[in-house]
């Protein structure tokens, strides 16, 4: 009986046919072994002309794939080991099959370009057409959308002209570049409200707001959000550096636009990367990256 061999980080695309005899529709049994060439990434080993060869190619790159006409091909194959070299050891041959379409995550690079919906761990996006709806899938997301739902219901009792910073206001409490949309005529729309602010309902300082605003032009939160960030921690020093969102010309801009002081925005800037340290508990070095950056706006802002 044949059987096949692939990688399990290879994804055959919808078009892929097997060779004659391989189809469980076909009456003839297989009579060669079949090994994928990949024609679309890089591969460690090639395999030309019936030999293999441990040299990098992308035409003629051995993918991780293998159909064999029996199990007797495979005799004496050690129980650990590279199998392509045990193969070349062997003088094994097998007939070309092309892998083209094929797809191969091992690469971090294949991997980004997915189209990706970024949500916390607590929700699930789900699209219908045209629609997006964020849907809870614990505790914590059930507790946070009846909050957030509150927020937009009470945005459409009012029209906000101008926030004071006196006292406490209506309050979006996450108003960073990732809650922010844009019409099609350019006008912004802020959405995700948090809809609290500590134990208040609704209504807080307007002044984070503003600092929440602040961590996305200069402190690029979106950005390290989305991982596009370098953490090494070393014994004696931690380097971090964030992909930049591009705005961080704005901040005099931003202080002079909103009228918000400086230290103490930039000391709410602070203790909002520290707090993102228990929010961000899904990957590690999210956690580690927010704890350090909040402890380096910390000591600058002191």
């Amino acid at each position: 009986m044949w059987f096949m061999l692939i990688w399990s980080d290879l994804i055959l695309p919808e078009s892929f046919e097997l060779p004659p005899g391989y189809d469980v529709s076909d009456e003839e049994k297989p009579d060669r072994n079949y090994i994928g060439i990949s024609r679309t990434f890089p591969c460690r080993w090639k395999y030309e002309d019936g030999m293999f060869a441990e040299r990098s190619s992308t035409r003629q790159g051995v993918a991780g794939f293998f159909l064999f006409r029996d199990k007797a091909c495979l005799e004496g194959l050690p129980d650990s080991g590279e199998l392509v070299r045990w193969m070349q050891e062997r003088e094994l041959s097998f007939d070309e099959w092309s892998l083209a379409g094929t797809r191969e995550f091992g690469l971090l690079e294949e991997y980004e370009k997915l189209e990706q919906v970024k949500c916390r761990p607590f929700n699930r996006i789900v699209v219908e057409g045209d629609v997006l709806i964020k849907e809870a899938v614990d505790q914590q997301g059930e507790s946070l959308a009846a909050r957030e739902c509150a927020g937009y219901k009470k945005a459409m009792e009012k029209r906000l002209e101008a926030i004071p910073c006196d006292r406490f206001c209506f309050l979006h409490g996450d108003c960073t570049f990732s809650n922010l949309m844009l019409r099609e005529n350019g006008q912004p729309v802020l959405i995700d409200p948090r809809g609290y602010f500590g134990f208040t309902q609704l209504y807080g300082d307007a002044r984070y707001d503003w600092a929440k605003l602040y961590y996305s032009i200069v402190g690029n939160y979106d950005r390290f959000n989305l991982k596009k960030f370098c953490l090494d921690i070393l014994e004696d020093q931690v380097m971090l550096e964030i992909e930049s969102n591009g705005w961080e010309d704005m901040e005099e801009d931003f202080f002079e636009l909103t009228g918000a002081s400086k230290e103490e925005i930039r000391l709410l800037h602070a203790v909002i990367w520290l707090s993102l340290t228990t929010y961000a508990w899904q990957d590690y070095d999210s956690i580690c990256g927010a704890f350090y950056n909040g402890l380096y706006y910390l000591e600058e802002v002191l």
